[in-house]
Parts: C-alpha cells; sequence; structure tokens
C-alpha cells in the first residue's frame, strides 16, 4: 500500500470507490477496510474524509440526488422539467439500484439529505408559476411511482414483466400521467 503521503484522495474519489464496492459487494459488503483496499490506502486514512461508514453513504446519496438534479435541462416550464426530473430519477435507479435500498434506511437517509433536497427543489419551485407544496407533491408523487418501479428493478420482477411491455415506457407513462393529472388539477382551481 502507498503512504498516505502518496496519495492523491479526495471525498469524490472515495464516494466512487464506495459506489464501486457497494454495486459489486452489496450495501452489507462495504467496509472502511475493503474501500481502502480498492483505493489502495490504509483504511484509517479515510477517516480524515469522513468519520465512519454512514457518513460515506450518506454522502453518496447526497450526490447522486444532486447529480440526477444537476442533468435536468433548464426550462421554462414546470410540467417539463418535472418530467425529465422523473426520467433522470429512473436512469439513477436503474444505473446504481442500491440507491433503494439507501433511501430505505434511516442512517443514511437523514435529515440533513431531505433539507438538501428541498433546499434544490425550492430553487425550482421559484422559478416556475406554481405553488412551492404543490411543486413539492407532484416531487414526492414521481419519486414514489420511480422508486416503486426501481424496487421491482432491484428484485428482479421487471426482468419477467419485461416480455410483456417495456418497462421504460411504463415509468415514463406513469411519469407524465402524474404530471398530466396535477396539471388538470392546477386548472381547475385557477377556473
Amino acid at each position: 500500500m502507498r503512504d498516505m503521503e502518496d496519495t492523491k484522495l479526495d471525498r469524490d474519489q472515495i464516494m466512487r470507490a464506495a459506489l464501486q464496492v457497494m454495486q459489486s459487494d452489496g450495501i452489507d459488503g462495504l467496509s472502511m477496510r475493503k474501500l481502502a483496499a480498492r483505493l489502495n490506502v490504509r483504511a484509517p486514512t479515510l477517516y480524515w474524509y469522513f468519520p465512519d461508514r454512514a457518513s460515506i453513504l450518506r454522502s453518496v446519496i447526497n450526490t447522486l440526488l444532486v447529480e440526477t438534479i444537476h442533468r435536468v435541462p433548464d426550462s421554462d416550464d414546470w410540467r417539463i422539467w418535472l418530467k425529465r426530473f422523473g426520467e433522470e430519477l429512473w436512469q439513477t435507479n436503474r444505473q446504481t439500484p442500491l440507491v433503494t435500498m439507501l433511501l430505505q434506511s434511516s442512517e443514511f437517509n437523514d435529515q440533513e439529505t431531505f433539507d438538501l433536497a428541498i433546499h434544490m427543489l425550492d430553487g425550482r419551485a421559484r422559478h416556475f408559476d406554481i405553488d412551492r407544496l404543490d411543486f413539492l407533491r407532484i416531487h414526492s408523487d414521481l419519486q414514489a411511482l420511480v422508486l416503486g418501479w426501481a424496487v421491482y428493478f432491484q428484485a428482479g420482477v421487471t426482468n419477467r414483466i419485461q416480455g410483456f411491455f417495456d418497462v421504460d415506457q411504463a415509468v415514463k407513462d406513469g411519469i407524465q400521467g402524474i404530471i398530466s393529472v396535477w396539471d388538470m388539477r392546477l386548472k381547475s382551481r385557477q377556473a
């Protein structure tokens, strides 16, 4: 192993390596020792960057959230933005299936993560001509839909039903359905 002085680590590099370990060994398979071995450092080196394994996992969740939101192109229409957000969220869950398990854990999905999500979504809601609470509710509806499909995906159910219909299209249809219902609901309030 290299000496700590020779190793150029940063938090992002550690989180990326943690994702690789989790994707190959599962969330329970992530240990500071395995992560250090993947990075070719000694385990105590990681404590310079993260106090414990749980803080790494929380940072992974936060990073995936931020990356997902940043991949959504700007739009002046809340419907378009939320549709693209839902689609990007689905892609994040397909590419990183362990996200659903991380989000189910109160240890890793903490108040800081919730506050970060609300802060980022509030920034978007102010950009659109839509009530903040409605925007957050629509986001939550989309999140629940996508996470439900992601659980199916992670459990292998989507592989079995893919023969009956296109799962990606079903997710997109669900996203569009939620947005259409909310669009009608909001328009009826204005009438």
